[in-house]
């Protein structure tokens, strides 16, 4: 298996390997891409078999390999404890909790477990969830850290230099191998490579499970219950709603009816007919309601008031770089 993922890695081939559990796979993998040199991203399923990577594998060739190299974990976000939550919800802003009361977040907290985080924090170099000794409430860690979607970015925090998801990635950049889940791996392919260093080699572990993981990561479910928020959203907003509400809340039926025969089924390019019809209607209805939700913004055409906000131009990234070779 070494000799294979060797031969690939300098030919810039894939190669797909499987092997029962024990046999060393992780081992067979790991050494010939150190050794080839090039910047390695291994992508795994598990929790589990991450932190096997960080703590037992990558340690060990680091010690008897012979070759020297770095590595790194990169998780999402929200695996890292947010400095700023933690000074809001401690009072040493100087707010105490009202920045996190307004959703609630610091009323749900366990103050025991605040208080062991708070000392854990005080120590740690990586602020990683996974060091703590013991493991705290989803509301309390809710509490003390956030999301990309949440996050201001580094620039705009009261303590983006002291963030340690910013450290992470910045270690991860270093690195000659950097560790990552699947799902971090499929919002980097989504983003455009917005979220991982580039890399010359990425390693797919537990590829069994790689379609699922990137197809709900990439992807976007849809189902009628949300057209029937964005038909509720849009009668609160608009002064005329008329029949563009009522359509967008069709839209929803519309596509529903017309997969009903295919539950159950994965449909791949060209789709049906009639599902690519009710895709292009669906498609079209909405387009209707953001038309007039960007008239009533203005506060042009008759729409009445400017009560909403202008919708925001999307701008599709691009980024260049070295291409990528996989097994």
């Amino acid at each position: 298996m070494a000799r294979r993922v060797a031969e690939a890695i300098a030919s810039g081939r894939h190669v797909v390997s499987r092997a029962g559990t024990g046999t060393g796979k992780t081992l067979g993998y790991l050494v010939p891409a150190i050794l080839s040199g090039e910047k390695v991203v291994v992508a795994t399923a598990t929790k589990a078999l991450q932190d096997q990577l960080a703590s037992k594998d990558l340690p060990f060739l680091k010690q008897h390999l012979g070759r020297p190299f770095s590595f790194a974990v990169l998780k999402g976000r929200s695996n890292y404890l947010c400095v700023q939550r933690l000074a809001e919800v401690s009072g040493a802003n100087g707010s105490g909790d009202k920045q996190l009361a307004l959703d609630g977040l610091a009323e749900r907290a366990n103050r025991d477990e605040l208080r062991a985080i708070k000392k854990w924090a005080a120590a740690t170099t990586v602020g990683d969830r996974s060091e703590l000794a013991s493991e705290p409430s989803e509301a309390t860690w809710a509490a003390v850290s956030t999301t990309s979607r949440d996050c201001p970015g580094a620039r705009r925090c009261p303590r983006g230099d002291a963030c340690f998801a910013e450290r992470a990635r910045a270690a991860a950049a270093d690195a000659d191998v950097v560790v990552v889940n699947l799902y971090l791996y499929g919002l980097d392919l989504a983003s455009a490579g917005a979220i991982l260093p580039e890399h010359d080699v990425v390693v797919i572990d537990e590829a069994h499970v790689l379609d699922d993981v990137i197809s709900s990561s990439c992807g976007t479910e849809i189902g009628s219950g949300r057209f029937g928020h964005l038909s509720r959203m849009l009668r609160g907003i608009l002064a005329e709603s008329g029949s563009t509400v009522a359509d967008v809340d069709a839209a929803g039926a519309l596509l529903s009816d017309a997969l009903e025969p295919y539950r159950n089924e994965r449909l791949t390019a060209p789709l049906p007919a009639e599902v690519a019809t009710a895709i292009v209607a669906a498609r079209e209805r909405v387009a209707r309601g953001q038309a007039h939700l960007g008239a009533e913004a203005r506060g042009d055409g008759g729409a009445g008031q400017d009560r909403g906000p202008r919708l925001p131009e999307h701008r599709p990234q691009q980024r260049r770089g070295r291409g990528r070779r996989g097994w």
